[in-house]
Order: structure tokens, then sequence, then C-alpha cells
């Protein structure tokens, strides 16, 4: 796959930064073999976890790291308008429930491809 990848590279005159790609070998367990992976004869990284578009990868495609941090993410959200809005009781519960679903289920769903409603 990589020696496509470099000879598309190639035909189409791209390149490809090393220093900011990685890769990471899905497994089900057990211990990575001594593999080495290179394009155009340089190393390229083998990570533990990669974060690619704000989407936590791990070996096992374990998701327990991207939901912890969602959730933290999700609570820092609601801690913005926490005082300013939901807390205040001339404001109507019915008008506060919009505003914390739009704040958590942004932050929460972000990547979730086909997800029920929350």
């Amino acid at each position: 796959m990589i020696n496509r990848l470099e000879e598309y590279c190639g035909l189409w005159n791209l390149a490809i930064n090393l220093r900011k790609s990685k890769t990471v070998i899905f497994r089900k367990g057990g211990r990575i073999r001594d593999i080495k992976l290179t394009y155009m004869k340089q190393n390229i990284e083998i990570a533990n976890e990669y974060n690619y578009l704000g989407v936590i990868f791990t070996p096992k495609l374990v998701f327990e790291k991207q939901i912890n941090r969602k959730v933290t993410q999700a609570k820092l959200g609601l801690n913005t308008i926490w005082k300013r809005f939901i807390q205040k009781e001339e404001i109507e519960l019915e008008a506060k429930m919009p505003i914390f679903r739009s704040v958590v289920r942004t932050i929460v769903s972000y990547a979730v491809v086909g997800h029920e409603e929350i």
C-alpha cells in the first residue's frame, strides 16, 4: 500500500511530510513485531495512538480515550454556559434544554456516523 502511495505521489508530483505522518498498526492484541515501514527510503514512525481530525485512534481500535476526552470537553462546554444561562431561575426549563442539548450533543457526537437521537 505504501508503494502505491509512493507511485501516486510521484505521478502527480506530490510530497508527503514524514515529520507529520505516523502509522498505527491495528491489531487484536499482543506485541508489535519488529516492523519497519518506509516511504522514499525514510522510516515512518509507528505510534501507539494517533489523533486524526480530532479522533484518537489506538492499535486495538478501542475508543475509551476518545470518549473520555469528549466527556471532558462536554463538561467544559457546559461550564461555559452554566452561570450565564442554565443556573438562572428566571429562564424556563423549556428554553434551557435545547441549549443544553446543542452544547453537549455537538461535542459528544462529533465524528459519530449514524448516531441515534441522544
